[in-house]
């Protein structure tokens, strides 16, 4: 807290509502206690986000970055009652990617573009551990994967509603999608958990990229920290 002071408190300021700031006040005493009362105190369920925050529509260009089995664009159409202009996922777990055709192929319909890679700031090759669940990650070794930036998969194609669950490489995803945030300024919904320094680092970053959003933290229901997400609108 003393090293980044400066950081937490930009990031603090640019929160948009009393709930974020709540958020990122117990995410804080979470951490320097690890008192679970702090992550109950200000929790909030998904109903609220979808409804007062995101508020999808049936016209939205999906972008899924760590789409692991389907669950989260299952997440969308639940809100949307099945519908949306395009949906593109990329997952590089070879398991979880399997899942996620065969859910896809069964259930729905329309511009669906599905890609076995993960999310990065180029294209590229590296060393993934392929684990099918959240110790799936870039690593030192394990084996080698093709990486996208979604730049590159979407070229130049609309993204109304970006979602980003990259295990870390949050960052790295975000460079990638650098081009397709500034032009169309998609809803964002990107995971600040995976790394101590996420939720305060992150909401700077989208805030360099993109100076317009209005940002959002929210702590979802989940024991450890994690579900704790930004969102930008």
């Amino acid at each position: 807290v003393r090293a980044h002071q400066d950081e937490m408190q930009r990031a603090y300021d640019l929160l948009a509502d009393d709930l974020s700031r709540e958020v990122f006040l117990d995410t804080v005493r979470f951490k320097l206690s690890g008192k679970m009362e702090y992550l109950r105190h200000s929790e909030s369920d998904k109903d609220e986000v979808f409804h007062n925050l995101l508020r999808p529509t049936a016209e939205e260009h999906f972008s899924d970055l760590g789409a692991y089995n389907g669950d989260t664009i299952r997440e969308l159409l639940h809100y949307t009652d099945g519908k949306f202009a395009s949906v593109t996922a990329l997952e590089p777990d070879r398991r979880s990617f399997r899942k996620l055709n065969e859910w896809a192929s069964a259930n729905i319909t329309g511009d669906v573009t599905l890609v076995q890679a993960g999310a990065w700031n180029e294209d590229t090759v590296k060393c993934f551990t392929d684990q099918a669940g959240r110790q799936s990650r870039v690593a030192g070794q394990g084996k080698e994967t093709q990486m996208r930036a979604l730049d590159s998969v979407l070229s130049g194609r609309p993204c109304t509603y970006l979602k980003m669950d990259v295990e870390g490489a949050e960052r790295e995803a975000i460079a990638g999608a650098e081009k397709t945030i500034r032009q169309y300024a998609p809803k964002l919904n990107i995971a600040a958990y995976h790394r101590s320094e996420d939720f305060f680092q992150l909401p700077l970053l989208i805030h360099a990229l993109q100076p317009s959003y209005r940002l959002y933290l929210r702590h979802h229901p989940y024991v450890p920290a994690w579900d704790t997400n930004l969102y930008a609108i």
